[in-house]
């Protein structure tokens, strides 16, 4: 077919309106319906020509579905009759995050390490992965995405591609995927040696950032063949349908979406009162502006100049110096506590400027205390708290920080 070259008025206009469906989508909380999810699923293994799988079970979270999947590997391995598949179906749906989060979760080191890993952690590898990669990531997500790029891309990739499917891939593919995978692999990893993690091919409407490119292609003209067409209905139901699935040979396991997501005002995840991102179940992820943090950094109550002073991490000491407690922040408490000596303050372009020093086991540290010129998106002003360089006044501080002489350096105009 021709090239598309250019966009009518009214195309324009569609855009940003199935840029935002698609986001709504991609950031959905309301619970998934099981049956439709099932359906869903059910189609997309027929789309990639793989036997429909014996059970679709539906979980509260991308992690209840790892450990799930782990139990029935290690109990279908004692060749279980159908009734008990079903039985174990039924438990598996109705039971077994509370049961694993009260009963399971402090003995997952003992009892799945000692029991699961000479007979799981070997057929997982050998067989589910290998499954799961060959016959499903194969033969249906190489398919669907093979045909859509070579289709696509020389008809409408430039044009669309900064409008659209970047910038949702941006929000929902590079925080909420990284962020969810990251930390599944961590919480494995550390007790699990990562036995029972499994990176996720499918995700659910966190993939709306390249599905909506290629519906709105189809849109403006581009035509896809019959085969490409039906793979691309059968991941678009997917994804309107589910979160995160896990499929394999006779079984796919299957999330629920999230039930809270939270952003803050440039929509990077961030939450000062909880999880920025939290299922049903209570698994979830903490994030402070962007950043992956633990429960701890978020979740502490209550302010401890050592607990400052003992965090290795500097990104963590920097949220927790940031953060708020009952109204004040985690650097004024700090200086509070280690009675921080006041050594000069000054005013630059009117906002305050602090020379602090406290001391520190018995080393003298000096900060500077300065206000961003700047505003944030959400239209508050940020204050930094550095480490001092040589100079008995802020002014002298900034100055040596360029590398300026303190006579020769002035602020006169901030750009």
């Amino acid at each position: 077919m021709k090239k598309i070259e250019t966009m009518t008025p009214e195309q324009h206009a569609e855009l940003p309106a199935l840029r935002e469906r698609w986001r709504a989508v991609g950031l959905a909380t309301a619970p998934i319906h099981e049956e439709a999810a099932r359906s869903a699923v059910r189609t997309l293994y027929a789309a990639g020509e793989c036997p429909a799988p014996k059970a679709v079970i539906v979980l509260a979270s991308p992690m209840a579905c790892l450990i799930a999947r782990a139990i029935c590997e290690k109990l279908m391995s004692q060749q279980l009759g159908e009734n008990q598949r079903k039985v174990l179906e039924a438990k598996l749906r109705g039971q077994l995050w509370g049961q694993l989060r009260d009963q399971l979760w402090d003995q997952l080191r003992g009892q799945l390490w000692g029991q699961l890993w000479d007979q799981l952690w070997g057929q997982l590898r050998d067989q589910l992965r290998g499954q799961l990669r060959d016959q499903l990531r194969g033969q249906l997500r190489g398919q669907l995405w093979g045909q859509l790029r070579d289709q696509l891309r020389g008809q409408l990739w430039g044009q669309l591609r900064d409008q659209l499917r970047d910038q949702l891939r941006d929000q929902l593919w590079g925080q909420l995927r990284d962020q969810l995978r990251d930390q599944l692999r961590d919480q494995l990893r550390d007790q699990l040696r990562d036995q029972l993690f499994v990176d996720p091919y499918f995700i659910g409407g966190q993939d709306a950032y390249w599905l909506s490119f290629y519906e709105f292609g189809e849109k403006i003209g581009a035509r896809y063949g019959a085969r490409t067409k039906e793979l691309f209905e059968a991941y678009k139901g997917y994804a309107l349908n589910c979160g995160w699935m896990y499929p394999f040979k006779e079984i796919a396991f299957v999330s629920d979406r999230p039930e809270q997501i939270h952003f803050d005002a440039q929509r990077r995840l961030h939450s000062s009162a909880g999880m920025a991102v939290r299922f049903r179940d209570g698994w979830g992820v903490h994030a402070w502006h962007g950043l992956r943090v633990p429960p701890r950094i978020i979740e502490t109550k209550e302010f401890d100049a050592a607990a400052i002073e003992s965090e290795s991490n500097a990104e963590f000491r920097r949220v927790l110096l940031e953060r708020e407690y009952d109204g004040r922040s985690g650097f004024e408490l700090y200086a509070e506590q280690r009675k921080a000596r006041l050594i000069a303050e000054d005013i630059s372009h009117g906002f305050p400027r602090r020379l602090l020093e406290v001391n520190v086991k018995g080393e003298k540290i000096r900060i500077i205390e300065a206000t961003n010129g700047s505003l944030e998106p959400d239209g508050s002003r940020r204050k930094f708290h550095l480490g001092a360089m040589r100079g008995e006044t802020p002014a002298e501080v900034v100055a040596a920080s360029y590398g300026i002489a303190p006579k020769v350096y002035a602020e006169a105009v901030r750009t």
